[in-house]
C-alpha cells in the first residue's frame, strides 16, 4: 500500500521544480492584489476643461443648425431648401426630390402622406402648409390663405370629418377620431376627448367650451327618456344644438341577431358586430348572455350598457363530440393539445356516454370540461 502510494504521488524533478515556480508565482500576484493599494496611486485627471470644450461643441452645433420655418409649399415643385428649412431631414427631402425626378406627382395630402420616411408627427405640422395645383398656384406663398378654424358646439361622438377640420383639426387626426368611434370607441365626457392621440393640449383648450356630450337616457317607469337638464355654463350656441330625444328600447336575441341588429346597439360599430357574429358562429350559439364578454376587445363598459337589450334563444349547433376527427374537434373552448387528449381517451376507451364519462379525461382543465358541457351531444 505505501509503495503504491509512492508511487502515486511521485513527481520528477522537472515537475516539482515547475510547482515551486507556479506557486511563487501566485503569491506573487496575491501580493500585488492586496497591496496596490499602499504603492499605486492613480494620476488624478481634471475633465472640465474636457466638459467645457463638449458644451462649446454642442451649443456650436445647435446653432448651425438650420432653422425650422413653415410656409406653404408645394411639394411638386419645392425645392431642396425649402424642403429643409420646413424641418425635414436632408435625406428625406432628396428622397421627394427623387420621387418627382422619376415622374411622381403629388395629387393630394394623402399622396404626400404616404412618402417613405414622412412620420406622422412631421405630417401633421405640414398638413396645413400644403398648397396644390398648377401654374402660378404652385408656387410657394401664391394665393395661399390659411383658414381660420370656425369654433362652434360639436358632439366628438356623432361630428364628420367635415365638421372636425372646420374646428382647425387636421384631416389626419379627424380619421383618426373618426376610426376610434367605428372600433366601438366612445366620448362619455369631456376629459376622453382629450386623450385623443394627436390633439395637443392647446387644441384641447381651445376646443373644451364647445364640446358638448350627449346625455345618456336614463330610465324611468319602464321607458328610456334623454336627461334634458342642461348645464348653465354652456355657451349661448348650444341654444342651436338639437336636443336629444327620447330613445327606442332596442332588445335583441343574440343568437339569431344580424349585424345590423348588433350595430343597432348603443357602442357597437360594424367591427364588433362582426366580430360578435364570428365569435357566435364558432361557438355554435351563445348559451349564457354572459359570454358575450368574452368577445375580443369589447370592453366590459361596453357590455355593461347594452345587457339589458340581450335575449337569449337556445344554442343551434353542438358537438357531436363521439362521431368528430381530431381535425373536426375544433371549438373556441378546445385547444389543439386538449383536442388530442380527447381524442385519444375516445380511442382506448370508447364512444362518451355522458358529461360523467367525459369528466372522466385526465389533462383537460376542468374549468375547460364546464364551459364545454352545453354544447357537447352524445348520440
Amino acid at each position: 500500500m505505501k509503495d503504491f502510494l509512492k508511487d502515486y504521488f511521485y513527481y520528477t524533478r522537472a515537475e516539482r521544480n515547475g510547482i515551486i515556480v507556479l506557486s511563487v508565482l501566485a503569491v506573487f500576484f496575491l501580493g500585488i492584489r492586496f497591496t496596490m493599494d499602499y504603492w499605486y496611486r492613480p494620476p488624478s485627471t481634471d475633465y472640465s476643461v474636457l466638459l467645457k470644450k463638449i458644451i462649446e461643441q454642442d451649443s456650436l452645433q445647435l446653432q448651425n443648425q438650420p432653422q425650422v420655418s413653415l410656409f406653404p409649399f408645394n411639394p411638386n415643385t419645392a425645392s431642396l431648401e425649402e424642403l429643409m428649412a420646413l424641418g425635414l431631414k436632408e435625406k428625406l427631402a432628396q428622397t421627394v426630390l427623387n420621387y418627382r425626378s422619376k415622374g411622381g406627382k403629388f395629387k393630394s395630402e394623402k399622396d404626400f402622406q404616404k412618402m417613405w420616411g414622412l412620420s406622422a408627427t412631421d405630417f401633421e405640422r405640414l398638413q396645413p402648409y400644403l398648397v396644390f395645383g398648377g401654374g402660378e398656384e404652385s408656387k410657394p406663398n401664391a394665393g395661399f390663405v390659411k383658414v381660420a378654424p370656425k369654433l362652434t358646439n360639436f358632439n366628438p361622438q356623432t361630428a364628420s370629418k367635415e365638421a372636425f377640420e372646420a374646428l382647425g383639426l387636421s384631416g389626419f387626426l379627424a380619421d383618426r377620431i373618426i376610426n376610434y368611434r367605428t372600433k366601438g370607441g366612445r366620448f362619455k365626457k369631456k376629459e376622453d376627448f382629450q386623450k385623443m392621440y394627436g390633439l395637443k393640449p392647446e387644441q384641447y383648450q381651445q376646443l373644451e367650451p364647445y364640446i358638448i356630450i350627449e346625455a345618456m337616457p336614463v330610465t324611468i317607469s319602464g321607458s328610456n327618456y334623454a336627461n334634458t337638464n342642461v348645464p348653465s355654463n354652456l355657451p349661448t350656441a348650444y341654444n342651436n344644438v338639437p336636443r336629444v330625444s327620447a330613445r327606442k328600447v332596442i332588445n335583441i336575441d343574440v343568437n339569431k341577431s344580424t349585424q345590423d341588429d348588433w350595430q343597432s346597439l348603443r357602442g357597437i360599430g360594424p367591427a364588433f358586430a362582426a366580430r360578435i357574429m364570428k365569435y357566435r358562429e364558432n361557438l355554435g350559439g351563445f348559451h349564457n348572455i354572459e359570454q358575450v364578454k368574452e368577445v375580443f376587445g369589447l370592453p366590459d363598459s361596453t357590455y355593461q350598457n347594452i345587457k339589458s337589450s340581450l335575449q337569449l334563444s337556445p344554442i343551434f349547433k353542438k358537438l357531436h363530440i363521439n362521431n368528430l376527427s381530431l381535425t373536426e374537434l375544433r371549438h373556441p373552448y378546445i385547444k389543439f393539445k386538449d383536442a388530442k387528449i380527447i381524442f385519444n381517451y375516445r380511442e382506448q376507451h370508447g364512444a362518451f356516454k355522458s358529461v360523467a364519462d367525459f369528466k372522466k379525461i385526465l389533462g383537460v382543465e376542468p374549468s375547460t370540461i364546464e364551459k364545454l358541457s352545453p354544447y357537447l351531444d352524445f348520440e
